[in-house]
């Protein structure tokens, strides 16, 4: 702290003052040091005290009584504040008893007094604070405490850091590190408020007996408290608007981890992001809520990742993004919930409801919902009430569950023109899963899966009108096929195949307890699923046929006169599984006209997916292989594999620019009666065909290419056969595919991402040993890859997760290891690229000390970007979480060590990263650049923990024993 001078002024100066105040009047300009000065203005009755930019402490005078009306005390500027400083003196700075008192251009800082208001007291009506900070200061309650009659109160354009309610006895205290206000009518006006605490309420902001106040446009940031980590309102009658503000990392111990509400709340065009709690992880609220045109993102809660309530709550216009929570991935209401034009995306529970869980009433209109998950009920919605649901004009969008991957509702349920698309549940209704009546009128429910119900999965009474329901998948049962057991020479033999899923009405429903009205008519369960396609062969004759509405697909074949028996085969495709039949049929001229049928039944499916025979060759053995496991086809291509079994193969991941190593490459052609077609591979494994102009100049091996032909091209899965001849002509009335393996070379004007494969052959005859290896060019997502093996993926998952405040596979963490990987030349072993992303960060020389985390991995990697080599930026926990983030990012476990120290100058507990590569735990302490991979230049005194998750002051979900003693 400055040294302060008090200055000894003579006889002759002190003249001076005084004819420089005669003539100056109430505008004069003083320069002095303590709070004596201060109080001598306002008790002489000086209107406006210019207190400059010097520093004031306490005199003899050591709280400040603004006793007058209409008093106006101001620092130099907005940049160049006067300083109040407590100095800890245990009594307030400032009290405020006059009305229309102007404050400006102030700073505040270093108040401890248990009493109410460490900084500043206002009893006075109309006070205005502008451009003043708020720094340090420590009482029962609030750096400012606005009482009762203190109302009109405006506090604008001021900065409120590290304040603290701190002290509680039987009158009250606790709440409102920065301002506890009791006053109506206030206005908070484009404040910042940042690492506030409370002991008990309110980290920043308690409002208690006042109404009408708001605050606009304001940012609170890193607050924390029991219950409402930013802003506590208590007490009957207390009503706050809060509009167009930010609250970001606040957090509460109990409820609200950005605010707590016991009153009429009311929230407009503001942003909740990473808020925390275990209830409410942004707002707890037990009165009624709205909310309108805000985003809430990243907040995590055990119950309401961004919003829990007991009471109404109203929300229209708003965005759920990236919430989770056991139950209630965004919300959790016990109370009736109005939603209006709401998204609701991306949020997550562990438990029920990834959007939203209730257990009243639920009324929807206008909204969407995409890519929520629940692991138990409820990808979108889970209610649990007998109160009736309303959804109106609401899309259903590719979320998942095990029970109702959109809706899961144990209430009677009306849906109106709402869409139900992409929804999958693991057990039970794809998009709906219904416990009581429901009625749907308009609409769709396309593309669905599950088990049983890819559409809806209902237990009671069920009404459907104007749906458009196509393309719901349920699981397979079992396959029919019917036939006679003889027939006539030729005759016509007609055989039909029928399908038994999880779905027994429309091929989208399943429902066993209630009646179901398709428009208005009665629909009776059948086991014959409808619109499925089959492919059929008799006596080798080829075709593909459809189930009909009734679920039974039908062919007719002419036997031949010459024919002694007719083989019919049928299968049925569907999720890399395939179930088929096949019987004959004899053929008798003693037939009877009307012979006896029989039906046949498998529920037992084989795998459409093909291994990699060791056998195949160039001789023209087959390969059969998957596009996404086609590398067994270029060794094809290499080496004669009729002579070799593969002993092994090892994969392995490079940067390359310039090398002489042995590459291939592939590429995709069709050829069919309009000619050739160049393909190219999707992320299922399917292939998107372009027309060519010309056939292929390519040379190189060709393999000949097959296909499951009961899916639509882009989504079909397709297998490497045996190598054949280049075809040569220009068109074929069969359609042909073909896969061609390529010998390349590699040279590029930058580092380039490849993939080894390096297979050891074994002769057949000699038995001696032969190695191949060949590159094939990849992308950056190999950057990402995991060496572990599966027991290892099984035993240090908690050290692989993403948490709170380590983001794994966050968009900016995946971009930053791109940056630093792809600067790499040659193999990419994991300690090769773990050292290259720890000497990045201990050479920025980014180390802060400050207590426990601010700001977690992703927004530490923004400081850390942003700021300069050598700046004071982040302390050990956020390195620790961003150095955390970016192993597990790539597939390397790692987890918090927390010990105590002994640097250079003091000792203290410190943390650091420990990371798993091939069998052996490193240790990383990137805040000191003379710090070592595995090496540091403190001591150890002792371990006080090692933790996956490090969420606030200590890590919240220790290592189990078990990896323990593996260190």
């Amino acid at each position: 702290m400055k040294n302060i001078k008090i200055k000894r002024l003579s006889c002759f100066l002190t003249v001076l003052v005084f004819v420089f105040v005669v003539f100056s009047g109430s505008s004069s300009v003083f320069a002095v040091d303590d709070f004596d000065f201060i109080q001598n203005k306002v008790d002489s009755g000086t209107n406006m005290i210019n207190l400059g930019n010097e520093t004031y402490i306490p005199g003899s005078v050591n709280t400040v009584l603004v006793n007058k009306d209409s008093v106006v005390i101001k620092g130099s500027s907005a940049n160049s504040k006067a300083v109040l400083d407590g100095g800890g003196s245990g009594s307030r700075i400032m009290s405020v008893t006059g009305d229309n008192v102007h404050l400006e251009n102030l700073v505040f800082k270093n108040a401890d007094v248990n009493a109410f208001g460490g900084a500043l007291a206002s009893y006075g009506v109309n006070l205005t604070i502008v451009n003043c900070e708020f720094v340090n200061n420590k009482a029962m309650v609030g750096a400012i405490i606005l009482s009762n009659e203190s109302t009109n109160a405006v506090i604008q354009n001021c900065v409120f850091v590290n304040n603290q309610a701190a002290y509680s006895n039987e009158s009250g205290g606790g709440g409102g590190g920065a301002i506890d206000s009791h006053s109506s009518n206030g206005q908070i006006i484009n404040c910042t408020f940042t690492n506030n605490t409370a002991i008990e309420i309110g980290g920043a902001l308690y409002f208690i007996f006042g109404s009408n106040n708001t605050v606009t446009g304001c940012t609170f940031q890193n607050n924390t408290a029991p219950h409402g980590g930013a802003i506590y309102t208590g007490t009957a009658g207390t009503t706050l608007k809060i509009s167009r503000s930010t609250f970001a990392n606040n957090k509460a111990n109990n409820n609200g981890g950005a605010i707590y509400s016991t009153n009429l709340l009311s929230i407009d065009g503001s942003n909740f992001t990473r808020n925390f709690a275990p209830n409410g992880g942004s707002i707890y609220s037990i009165a009624n809520l709205n909310v309108t045109n805000s985003v809430f993102k990243e907040n995590n809660a055990t119950n309401g990742g961004a919003i829990r309530s007991t009471s109404v709550i109203n929300i229209r216009g708003s965005v759920f993004d990236l919430n989770k929570a056991s139950n209630g991935g965004a919300i959790y209401s016990t109370n009736t919930l109005n939603m209006v034009n709401n998204n609701f995306t991306n949020n997550k529970a562990t438990n029920n409801g990834g959007g939203i869980y209730t257990d009243n009433v639920l009324a929807i209109s206008g909204s969407s919902f995409v890519n929520n998950v629940a692991t138990n009920n409820g990808g979108g919605i889970s209610v649990l009430s007998t109160s009736r649901t309303t959804i109106a004009s609401t899309k259903f969008t590719s979320n998942s569950a095990k029970n109702g991957g959109g809706v899961y509702n144990n209430a009677p349920l009306a849906i109106s023109n709402s869409y139900f698309n992409s929804n999958k549940a693991n057990a039970n209704g794809g998009a709906i899963y219904a416990n009581k009546n429901l009625n749907i009128s308009g609409g769709s429910l396309t593309s669905n899966s599950a088990g049983y119900g890819s559409g809806i999965y209902n237990l009671a009474n069920l009404r459907v009108s104007k749906v458009s329901i196509s393309s719901n998948i349920a699981n397979v049962i079992s396959i029919s096929l019917k036939t006679p057991t003889v027939v006539k020479p030729g005759n016509k033999l007609t055989v039909n195949i029928y399908l038994k899923t999880g779905d027994n009405i429309l091929g989208a429903i399943y429902n066993s307890k209630g009646n179901t009205y398709i428009n208005g008519s009665r629909k009776t369960p059948s086991d014959k699923t409808p619109d499925k396609i089959f492919s059929s062969a008799i006596a080798g004759s080829k075709k593909s046929i459809k189930s009909n509405i009734n679920g039974v697909a039908a062919r007719t074949y002419t036997v031949s006169k010459t024919a002694k028996k007719v083989v019919v085969s049928v299968s049925y495709s569907q999720g890399g599984k395939k179930w088929t039949i096949s019987e004959s049929v004899k053929v008798s001229s003693t037939a009877p006209s009307t012979p006896k049928t029989k039906t046949y039944t498998n529920k037992k499916s084989v795998s459409t997916a093909s291994s990699a025979s060791s056998g195949s060759g160039k001789s023209g053995s087959s390969v059969t292989v998957s596009l996404l496991n086609h590398e067994n086809s270029h060794l094809a291509s290499l080496v004669n594999m009729s002579k070799y079994t593969i002993s092994s193969k090892k994969i392995s991941y490079w940067n390359l620019k310039k090398e002489s190593y042995t590459a291939v490459t592939d590429s995709l052609y069709k050829v069919n009666k309009d000619g050739w077609y160049s393909g190219t591979i999707n992320s299922k494994g399917g292939v998107v065909w372009n027309k060519m102009s010309r056939k292929p100049s390519t040379t190189g091996t060709w393999f000949n290419l097959s296909s499951d032909s009961n899916t639509s091209n882009s989504k079909r899965k397709y297998s490497i056969g045996k190598i054949v001849p280049k075809y040569a002509n220009n068109t074929s009335e069969s359609p042909l595919s073909f896969f061609v393996s390529v010998k390349t070379s590699i040279s590029h004007k930058s580092l380039t991402p490849y993939i080894s494969y390096t297979y050891e052959l074994v002769n057949k005859n000699t038995k001696t040993k032969k190695t191949v290896r060949f590159f094939e060019k990849s992308d950056i997502s190999i950057y990402f890859a995991s060496y572990l093996s599966a027991s290892e993926i099984k035993n240090y998952s908690g050290a692989l997760k993403s948490t709170y405040n380590c983001h794994v596979n966050n968009s900016a963490i995946k971009k930053q290891v791109v940056s630093m990987i792809s600067k790499i030349s040659g193999e990419l072993t994991p300690k090769v690229k773990a050292v290259a992303i720890f000497n990045w960060l201990k050479n920025r020389h980014n180390y802060r000390g400050y207590s426990d985390t601010w700001y977690g991995a992703v927004n530490s990697l923004n400081l850390v970007l942003k700021g300069k080599i050598g700046q004071s930026l982040i302390n050990c926990a956020d390195q620790a979480h961003l150095t955390i983030a970016l192993y597990r990012t790539m597939g390397i476990p790692a987890f918090y060590e927390h010990g105590y120290c002994k640097f250079k100058h003091n000792s203290s507990g410190h943390y650091w990263a420990k990371i798993y590569i091939s069998g052996k735990w490193y240790m990383l302490d990137t805040t000191n650049s003379g710090n070592g991979f595995n090496s540091h230049t403190w001591k150890l005194l002792n371990i006080i923990g090692r933790y996956y998750e490090l969420n606030e002051k200590i890590g919240n979900k220790k290592i189990s024993s078990k990896i323990l003693k593996e260190l």
